[in-house]
């Protein structure tokens, strides 16, 4: 319901601001505005709480909205003339890789070699964005249990590094992203428009508004948030989603083609990283997180006896 807010909010202010310019020309670009770059936005609520239940809610918010997202633009990619049914491919690439799942096919390379290239000709042929091809494959990957560390391997030794698809294509996603940022990241700052700024103003305001709005709308209709996490810390989280980055980048190339336009859109999703400010000015302001006295001393009392327990000997002595 949050991811959802913060869609709407975010497209609400930017289509009014673009109409308050008279730029009807951006108006196509709203979904750029409610991109979240998931890593960016998790490091900024994993530095303010820490371990806290804002993490898991934050991912999750994350996620929906990006694939929401996903599917706004999916469709906006060209068609081509269709020689077979990207729906029959799709179901021959979900189909292979149910059975591979089913008979415990271990290693990753037949769902990416054999499926794969399957579920990307059957977006293409049907004018979706090919880019989004292994989304569909990636539940039937077989992977070990994890933690809510984004970046952490399974704890008890059960991450097979030569099977696991996230394992072993780490570091090479790594650099691909290095070199994505490297291409669409770079804009000419005199290249700022109208498109800049509607974006800016949804991501900074819409957004976090939405979120905000639409969880409280959830509140009143018998929803609750999750235990431990207050509207304080909402209102924290909000302000860390307003970041687009790579996925605003993504959505902004996939929306529009090379020009002017995309210059704008592109600078207003590196832009929106002043939102990190935000975050942590509200969590001072609202005494949150890292923030909160209370917790704080909470915390340090943990450590002291999590380390006594440790070295009980040492700190009888210390006592003595």
């Amino acid at each position: 319901v949050a991811a959802v807010g913060g869609i709407v909010g975010s497209a609400l202010v930017y289509l009014a601001y673009v109409r308050w310019q008279y730029e009807l020309v951006v108006s196509s670009g709203w979904p750029v505005a409610g991109a979240i770059d998931l890593a960016f936005a998790y490091f900024i609520v994993k530095a303010i709480f820490r371990r806290h239940a804002a993490i898991p809610f934050l991912l999750l918010l994350a996620v929906a909205a990006d694939a929401i997202g996903m599917l706004l633009i999916a469709s906006r990619h060209p068609f081509v003339e269709k020689r077979c049914g990207g729906a029959a491919l799709m179901t021959a690439a979900l189909g292979l890789a149910f059975v591979l799942r089913r008979r415990k096919v271990h290693t990753f390379w037949p769902y990416l070699l054999g499926c794969g290239p399957l579920s990307w000709w059957a977006l293409y042929v049907d004018g979706l964005h090919p880019a989004l091809a292994l989304v569909p494959i990636v539940p039937f990957l077989p992977h070990a249990p994890r933690s809510l560390e984004l970046f952490a391997d399974a704890p008890d030794g059960r991450h097979d590094s030569s099977r696991h698809f996230e394992h072993v294509w780490k570091y090479p996603v790594q650099a691909v992203l290095f070199l994505f940022g490297l291409v669409n990241a770079g804009v000419l700052l005199n290249g700022y428009d109208t498109g800049t700024w509607a974006l800016l103003a949804a991501a900074l305001a819409g957004k976090p508004l939405g979120i905000v709005a639409a969880s409280g709308l959830a509140l009143a209709f018998g929803l609750h948030l999750p235990r431990g996490f207050h509207w304080r810390d909402l209102i924290v989280v909000a302000f860390a989603t307003s970041g687009g980055f790579t996925f605003g980048l993504f959505f902004a190339t996939a929306v529009f083609p090379m020009g002017p336009v995309l210059t704008q859109l592109k600078l207003g999703a590196v832009l929106s990283g002043v939102g990190v400010p935000l975050a942590f000015a509200a969590a001072r302001l609202l005494h949150v997180g890292r923030y909160d006295q209370h917790t704080r001393r909470h915390t340090n009392r943990a450590r002291w006896r999590y380390g006594r327990h440790l070295n009980p000997v040492h700190h009888a002595g210390a006592e003595t």
